[in-house]
């Protein structure tokens, strides 16, 4: 083979190429020949154009940098508070064992689980475990919730609040069921229609001021009976014909069921005693009793009144006052309920042994005559308040014992006799003011009158027997305190010096104008 004749010829040849092979690779690259620019012509302004160029921006930067947003703090995470009641049956406040409720509300997952409440009955209705040894287990949050017992024997009395020192209790009860037989113990003309007959109920609970102490195994007292609404049970219903009636009422200690006559049409009295029994405690605690009332009639006092010279006195106010007498050892609430008379907690035994049960109100006809019913027996004063000219007189008429009684009662003329002035110290006038007296001779009865004096400050001697004792109270203005304090005794004078009141060991000013 005949090679070239120089080698430098060779290598200058091959650089050639090279070279040229490269450029026509770049010229490839770049899209093949290149042409020249076109020639640019001026675009015309566009007042949007600016706009549209700052819609389009993704970042806009601002005078004042925006403060970041707080990040909320997760709240602590703190268990629920549970509360621990101990539930106790009113009727003899025992711890109830075994009794479900069912709690109405809204309660979340670790609430639920912190009470040891896993069913629910229905929408935002949850069951609670049941008691054990009396304790119950309630959210904190839903104490004034519905909370009712699953077993309907039971109610819920309340729960009561929780106080520093005092155990958490949850009070219930359950239902007596009571029958009554009504009779009429004495024939009378027109007979008794024994659908005239009310029955009532009341729950006197313990004779104390004040509920017992937590744990303590006795009845509640009557303020918070009251307070519960378990004291007045009210009228639960009318006998039929047959004497019958029946009703259902809170399971509480000492209940007194009393028949009463409704009176006709609008009088005050009816003629009829009231007959009252307690149910026992033994039979309470079974959930039954029956109940046998017998009714008496009533006693009628009723008589004539007449002055000095025999004319009848028409419009005579006329009280009947009645009075037990009972030793202080006989005063406990069986014993007053014998009689037909609830014990009230306002009986303080250091109060005298005479007990005042009631007042009967009538007034004198034109021919002066009266008459008066009274339910119960007992020792009977009257008294009567004339309204003019008469002596105000109280009558003790002595002990009923079964029968009626008539009377002619002679009224003492007060024509003639001066009038009594009454002053304050240092001469303070009383002109204009109501004046009441209460006259502190009859021992238990204490009959109370009220005058309203003249400009004169004087009182009709009417009101006055000598030789009593009265306490005088004088009112400026209604519903304020006395002007005046103690008792003073009259023996015919015309006029009387008044004490002003006491009060925080002063007297109190003697300004007729208070």
């Amino acid at each position: 083979m005949k090679l070239s004749s120089h080698p430098v010829r060779r290598y200058v040849y091959g650089g050639i190429a090279l070279t040229a092979f490269l450029v026509a690779l770049v010229w490839l690259l770049k899209g093949g020949p290149v042409r020249p620019p076109p020639q640019r012509t001026a675009t015309p302004v566009v007042d949007v154009a600016p706009t549209k160029r700052v819609e389009t921006r993704r970042h806009v930067v601002l005078d004042t940098p925006p403060e970041p947003e707080p990040v909320a703090e997760s709240p602590p995470d703190t268990p629920p508070e549970i509360v621990s009641y101990v539930v106790r049956d009113v009727f003899d406040s025992k711890p109830v064992s075994g009794l479900s409720f069912a709690l109405s509300g809204e309660l979340d997952a670790r609430t639920r689980e912190a009470a040891g409440i896993t069913e629910q009955t229905a929408e935002g209705a949850w069951v609670l475990a049941p008691t054990r040894d009396g304790g119950l287990r309630i959210p904190a949050s839903s104490i004034d919730g519905d909370l009712h017992a699953i077993d309907t024997a039971w109610r819920v009395a309340e729960c009561e609040p929780l106080a520093p020192d005092e155990e958490p209790t949850l009070w219930v009860y359950r239902m007596l069921q009571v029958s009554v037989t009504v009779r009429a113990g004495t024939t009378t003309t027109p007979p008794l229609l024994l659908e005239r007959v009310a029955i009532t109920a009341t729950a006197h609970g313990s004779n104390t001021f004040f509920a017992q102490e937590p744990g303590d195994d006795a009845p509640l007292s009557e303020i918070w009976l009251r307070r519960h609404g378990l004291f007045d049970l009210g009228v639960k219903g009318h006998a039929d014909a047959d004497g019958q009636v029946s009703f259902e009422i809170p399971r509480v200690s000492t209940i007194t069921v009393r028949a009463r006559v409704d009176p006709p049409g609008m009088e005050r009295a009816s003629g009829w005693r009231d007959a009252a029994q307690t149910i026992s405690d033994e039979a309470t605690a079974t959930g039954s009793a029956h109940l046998e009332l017998t009714l008496e009639r009533g006693y009628e006092i009723s008589g004539r009144l007449v002055d000095d010279e025999g004319h009848p006195v028409e419009g005579v106010k006329v009280s009947l006052h009645v009075v037990h007498y009972i030793d202080k050892d006989e005063i406990i609430p069986a014993r007053l309920r014998l009689v037909g008379h609830g014990y009230t907690v306002r009986w303080n035994p250091s109060m005298p042994k005479a007990i005042v049960d009631y007042k009967v109100y009538g007034r004198s006809d034109a021919d002066g005559r009266f008459s008066l019913i009274s339910h119960t027996d007992g020792e009977l004063t009257i008294s009567f308040v004339p309204t003019s000219d008469q002596h105000i007189e109280n009558v003790a008429i002595g002990r009923l014992s079964g029968f009626d009684r008539d009377d002619d009662f002679t009224l003492r003329s007060s024509r003639g006799e001066p009038a009594v002035k009454l002053v304050g110290k240092y001469g303070a006038s009383f002109a204009g003011k109501k004046v009441t007296l209460v006259d502190m001779s009859y021992g238990d009865i204490q009959p109370s009158f009220s005058h309203r004096l003249g400009s004169d400050a004087k009182l009709p001697s009417r009101y006055l027997v000598k030789g009593h004792t009265y306490s005088f109270l004088v009112f400026g203005k209604s519903g304020a305190l006395p002007l005046t304090d103690g008792m003073v005794t009259w023996n015919g004078e015309t006029e009387l010096e008044l004490e002003p009141l006491r009060m925080g060991g002063n007297r109190a000013s003697e300004s007729a104008d208070k």
